[in-house]
This record gives structure tokens, C-alpha cells and sequence, in this order.
């Protein structure tokens, strides 16, 4: 049989300092538990946009900012979506890519084609001021001009 001892008999060998130190780290650790709760998603490091297909491909630079003209069956990629178009002008400098003819933008399961539309690598977002078709397995959607944004999966049709 296990006894413990009475409530008088325990000597308390913590100082006052021990304590108070001890209930202010457990007051940190559970700022540091709570606080994805109330700050945004934590940013995960962006890939830039990358090539994946071109039929050709011609580098140059300009003020200072490297190109790439990329023509024929275009194939690029960051993270989950899938840009394609029949030609494209990329600038990794600015990781940007202006995509035209038959664009196809693809992420996740929504499809968003244009003939024409910009692409930005560091927000992630595809801006369209041509004719808009969206498809996400559920609706379709036209437009005059829309936007995209595939960090927040947010659409903008105008």
C-alpha cells in the first residue's frame, strides 16, 4: 500500500524566485502554444516560378533584369500551380511571368483560361484584363477580366 505524506509534513524546498520563475516559463509556453491561433499562417518560403517545358527558349537582359522569351507548348510551375500558354516572358528577377495565347493557370482543382494574363511568383496571384473563364469542379464562371490569388484561393471577376 502506497501513503503519502500529510499536507504538514511536506517541506517546501522551492525559494519564491524558483517558483516565480517557473510559472513564467509556463506562461511562455503557453503564449507560444496559443499563438498560431491568433497570428496568420505562418509564410513558407516561395519557389520561384520555374520552367518546366518551352519549345524555345532565348535568354537576354535588360535594365538590369534577366529575361526569358519562351515559345511553343510553355510549361511552368510554382509549388501547386501549373501555368502553360503558347508564349511567355518571364523575368527572374522580378519572378514574373506575362503569359499569352490559350493560357491555362491550374491549381489545385480550379482551371482558370485567358489569352492573355501576368503572373507574379512572389504573391502568387494571375491577373487577366481579357475575356475569363473559371471552372473549380463545382461552377463555371466567365468574365471580362478577373485575378486570381492561390495563396488564399480567392478569385476576382470584373
Amino acid at each position: 500500500m502506497i501513503s503519502f505524506p500529510a499536507k504538514s509534513e511536506v517541506k517546501k524546498s522551492q525559494s519564491p524566485l524558483v517558483s516565480l520563475s517557473h510559472r513564467l516559463l509556463l506562461a511562455f509556453a503557453r503564449i507560444l502554444l496559443a499563438a498560431p491561433l491568433f497570428l496568420p499562417a505562418v509564410v513558407k518560403a516561395q519557389q520561384p516560378v520555374r520552367l518546366i517545358h518551352a519549345d524555345s527558349l532565348i535568354g537576354y537582359t535588360q535594365n538590369g533584369d534577366a529575361f526569358r522569351e519562351l515559345i511553343g507548348h510553355v510549361r511552368l510551375q510554382q509549388d501547386s500551380t501549373t501555368l502553360s500558354c503558347d508564349r511567355a516572358l518571364q523575368n527572374l528577377t522580378r519572378d514574373s511571368v506575362s503569359l499569352y495565347g490559350d493560357v491555362h493557370v491550374k491549381d489545385d482543382t480550379l482551371t482558370l483560361i485567358t489569352g492573355r494574363a501576368n503572373y507574379s511568383g512572389k504573391t502568387r496571384t494571375v491577373k487577366s484584363d481579357t475575356a475569363v473563364y473559371l471552372n473549380d469542379r463545382r461552377r463555371t464562371l466567365t468574365a471580362n477580366s478577373g485575378s486570381y490569388d492561390a495563396d488564399t484561393k480567392v478569385a476576382r471577376f470584373y
